[in-house]
């Protein structure tokens, strides 16, 4: 009887918010920044969405109706009641391939094995990634693996992250712990970051990394990253924005030590009819090292995601990379195709 009060209720509830609902969206009523719910944040791009807090309570009671009229059939036929997954997140796989200049030709293929975000709801300022994938490396023929290097990756990384000033803001921490085979390589490195929307149209981004690669002692490698940067929201879905990358790198002995930075322009567009969001990108800047080397470096490409279903979605890459290398006085042409598939929960 409960049960069935509570569905009479919840039913009213509804068509009076979706009547003042409806009211409200031909008065044509502007939100506010208050209203703002950030949905997702990626790489200097965001996503961000209105809804009208009327319109999030309809939605809400309609989540609620249809839970309790699937509980009450469920009881009717006697039918245990399913728990609610209260883990979140994605899962996924993919496939790199990274290829030198042709009188070079040489290049690695990265199987990422599985890689994914993991966040428990009763925990929400916590999360989980982690990257498992095998590289090969090859010269010559792209599939031969006769002398060629293998190289394993385990890369986990628990964060923590918190909203402020109104959910204007976002402030996260990341606890990075990388091994790769290849030279019995363990790092360690920390990920301070934060993104703030001054306006609906304008954001502000930036990042510190800071770690230490362990390769037996003697020529342990440190480094420090920064990246600032900003985003412009022409649409909501459309943007651009442009980040600028610094890099300080040396081994604990100080024989080598180099330098990086370099422009990060890009523009997003998410086309919602057909389930596609797609970035176009660059890299642009110097590099140099204490060994001589000097490098002008230029970097585009293009990234994407296709929805495939409600929950899957296929990702893909192509980028192309000239390097200008001043001491060998030739150029170094680099392309990368990746391609995988991710399954969200």
């Amino acid at each position: 009887m409960k049960k069935n009060l509570k569905i009479i209720f919840s039913i009213l509830s509804l068509v009076l918010i979706r009547n003042q609902a409806m009211a409200e969206v031909n008065s044509a009523i502007s939100l506010t920044n208050e209203d703002s719910i950030i949905l997702q944040k990626e790489s200097g791009d965001s996503a961000v969405k209105k809804y009208n807090e009327n319109e999030i309570r309809f939605f809400e009671l309609e989540n609620e109706l249809k839970k309790l009229k699937d509980e009450n059939s469920a009881l009717k036929k006697g039918k245990e009641i399913p728990t609610e997954l209260k883990l979140t997140g994605f899962i996924g796989a993919k496939i790199e391939i990274e290829e030198l200049s042709k009188d070079i030709n040489e290049g690695k293929i990265k199987f990422v094995l599985s890689e994914g975000s993991l966040k428990h709801k009763d925990y929400d300022n916590w999360s989980l990634f982690y990257h498992v994938a095998k590289e090969q490396y090859f010269k010559s023929k792209m599939w031969d693996r006769n002398g060629s290097p293998q190289n394993t990756i385990v890369e986990i990384v628990p964060r923590y992250q918190r909203a402020f000033n109104n959910e204007k803001g976002i402030g996260a921490f990341e606890f990075i712990y990388t091994s790769e085979s290849i030279d019995n390589r363990d790092a360690i490195k920390l990920k301070p970051s934060v993104y703030y929307k001054l306006s609906d149209k304008i954001s502000l981004n930036y990042y510190t990394l800071v770690g230490r690669e362990f390769k037996g002692g003697y020529d342990d490698y440190e480094f420090l990253e920064l990246e600032p940067g900003f985003g412009y929201k022409l649409t909501d879905n459309t943007g651009f924005g442009v980040n600028y990358f610094l890099k300080w790198g040396q081994t604990s002995n100080e024989k080598f030590s180099e330098r990086e930075r370099f422009f990060k322009p890009y523009i997003w567009r998410n086309f919602e009819s057909i389930g596609l969001g797609l970035s176009l990108w660059g890299e642009i800047g110097p590099y140099k090292n204490n060994d001589g080397g000097r490098n002008n470096n230029t970097k585009f490409g293009i990234s994407g995601n296709k929805t495939l279903t409600e929950s899957l979605k296929v990702i893909g890459e192509v980028s192309y990379k000239r390097e200008e290398q001043k001491k060998l006085k030739k150029d170094i042409d680099i392309t990368l195709v990746m391609l995988g598939l991710q399954y969200s929960f």
